[in-house]
């Protein structure tokens, strides 16, 4: 059963090319929940970090942790995964740096593809596309990402702002434009000892999302390849007794387990936020292993 827990250890802000969440309503409903803990995980980039820095110091009870969910390319199961990775310092590591280049860039790639697509899909100018294409995200994430790939909602609500319907067929169309050039994820032999250089820890995220997590094999393959510290055992996408399964593997493996809602949406906080079938006890291992920065 889902209960209301005093952490939330997978959160996505506006600066996740798919979400619209703002860190503000974050930490204000952690804050009036008297919630301890709150991790912000965007997709491929910790650019939100300058937010952090103010709204914890107001806070003496809520540790907001800088953390991404970063996408790498198994080799053992020949997949794409997602890893949590927290403790991300303030002042970035030579390897951190080159990681967040990389990851600026696979996001502009399907920028550039997201305008192409506009352009090509609605008949448009140049221009034109790369201005509705803009219109997708916040402008302060262009300042620091550059045009980027969105989700569907954000494209389809800039088309209609600009006064273009899109059909089902054009909208096909136009997404497998915008991720055509973007590139795989990086391979776990390349960034894995570049994210061990940096003291960080790496959860394993919602296993039933990548792959059937009780399959103890790839579990174990996964362990090997990629020295993952914990696994996100409770999520929305996990059912209870999986969870119970996956809780058993951490103990068995001397591994943390943690719990996220995955948020996304400014509109759910209310009703989310540190809703899950997580343990309490999970927190303070995790929080005693995650470096203060």
């Amino acid at each position: 059963m889902r209960e209301q827990h005093s952490y939330d250890l997978h959160l996505h802000t506006e600066w996740s090319w798919d979400a619209n969440a703002t860190l503000k309503t974050y930490v204000e409903t952690a804050e009036a929940r008297k919630m301890r803990c709150l991790a912000i995980t965007d997709h491929n980039n910790w650019d939100v970090a300058e937010e952090i820095a103010p709204l914890a110091e107001a806070s003496s009870s809520l540790r907001v942790i800088q953390g991404t969910e970063l996408y790498i390319r198994s080799e053992a199961l020949d997949q794409t995964i997602h890893f949590l990775c927290y403790g991300i310092p303030s002042q970035l590591s030579g390897p951190l740096k080159q990681i967040q280049a990389a990851a600026h860039q696979w996001m502009r790639a399907g920028g550039e593809g997201l305008a192409q697509g506009i352009a090509h899909q609605f008949g448009v100018g140049e221009d034109e596309a790369t201005r509705i294409a803009k219109n997708c995200r916040p402008e302060k994430t262009h300042r620091t990402q550059g045009l980027t790939l969105a989700s569907q909602n954000k494209i389809m609500a800039a088309l209609s702002a600009s006064g273009i319907d899109a059909a089902p067929e054009e909208m096909k169309g136009l997404l497998a434009e915008m991720w055509e050039p973007v590139p795989e994820a990086p391979l776990a032999s390349e960034i894995i000892p570049q994210l061990n250089k940096s003291d960080l820890v790496l959860v394993l995220a919602h296993p039933y999302y990548c792959f059937d997590g009780d399959d103890i094999r790839k579990l174990d393959l996964l362990r090997e390849e990629f020295q993952f510290d914990g696994v996100e055992c409770a999520h929305h996408r996990i059912e209870m007794d999986r969870t119970e399964i996956l809780e058993r593997y951490c103990q068995d493996h001397g591994l943390l387990s943690t719990a996220g809602t995955d948020n996304h949406g400014e509109e759910n906080i209310a009703t989310t936020l540190g809703v899950h079938h997580g343990s309490d006890a999970w927190l303070d291992p995790f929080m005693e292993r995650v470096p203060v920065s």
